[in-house]
């Protein structure tokens, strides 16, 4: 009982304002922009994928990747003080922090049963703008161009960020697509809206990703983040729902006969050093897989 209570105390104690992993104004950990109070997912190019607002501008350079099966997803990140820019040759469709795509029933059961993650074909480019900033109220406009290269369009899109003390929400609209055999796609178009609140060291945030046009579906994830020291522990449920969507039953191996289904996220993160966090992600792809990350940042 006593080591459980030392323990308990131990972990208040360093979850304590400025003294723990959490990154602000008075103790920026040299990451500013990457490692804020309002960073959600295991990545920042997340959240950049489908809000281009997102984007950190403080001055910050940062590199993160997720490996997985012999693959890594990445994204660069870098911000000069009032504008930023995000680079990113990775997908984010069918992953558990982005839009849900259609594919062939043949397809998705051969990719579950293979635990392989979807392959879209897409790189991402954006940019963000500081439009306000004093104390804790900031308010800034980003814009993005996807390429996607099944098709060889080039797809734009936009969207806005506020932040009002420890309140903030974020909007977007951007044109996409959806390959869903090698001559034949899907024009879509996705509508994002994100709402969040930032305590000390615990980060609450509802999202929403809206599918629409040939293919609809919409994805609403709730997550919260905890930061303990050097850790971030991040939890998440993640709710689809499609009339157009297939799903798949892991436990029978089959397609389920329903219009919705539910997942659960799980990540550890440590800060190893003043530059480089590790962690490890369970459920990123959907294929209730694991996953390991890494970010550095200069």
């Amino acid at each position: 009982m006593w080591v459980l209570l030392l323990l308990i105390q131990s972990l208040v104690a360093s979850a304590a304002p400025g003294e723990g992993y959490l990154c602000h104004d008075n103790n920026n950990c040299g990451s500013r922009g990457l490692l804020t109070e309002r960073r959600v997912g295991p990545t920042k190019t997340d959240k950049i994928r489908v809000n281009p607002a997102a984007i950190p501008v403080e001055e910050i350079t940062g590199i993160e990747t997720i490996y997985y099966k012999g693959a890594f997803d990445f994204g660069l990140v870098k911000g000069l003080g009032r504008v930023g820019a995000a680079i990113s040759p990775s997908n984010s469709d069918e992953t558990f922090f982005g839009p849900p795509a259609a594919e062939l029933p043949s397809d998705l059961v051969s990719r579950m049963d293979e635990r392989s993650k979807y392959s879209s074909g897409k790189y991402t480019a954006g940019l963000a703008a500081s439009l306000f900033s004093k104390g804790n109220t900031s308010l800034q406009i980003g814009g993005l161009l996807r390429y996607e290269s099944f098709s060889k369009h080039v797809k734009p899109g936009f969207g806005l960020q506020a932040i009002v003390g420890p309140v903030y929400a974020g909007a977007s609209y951007l044109q996409d697509e959806i390959r869903v055999t090698p001559d034949s796609f899907l024009n879509t178009a996705l509508t994002t809206y994100s709402f969040g609140l930032s305590l000390t060291s615990i980060l609450l945030d509802y999202s929403v990703i809206d599918v629409s046009g040939d293919f609809r579906a919409k994805a609403s994830v709730a997550t919260a983040a905890l930061f303990l020291g050097r850790f971030i522990l991040t939890g998440a449920y993640r709710l689809t729902t499609s009339d157009e969507k297939f799903y798949y039953d892991f436990d029978n191996r089959a397609l389920l006969a329903t219009t919705s289904q539910s997942d659960l996220f799980g990540g550890v993160q440590f800060k190893t050093t003043r530059f480089l966090i590790l962690g490890a992600f369970y459920n990123y792809y959907l294929l209730r897989e694991l996953s390991i990350g890494a970010t550095v940042f200069f």
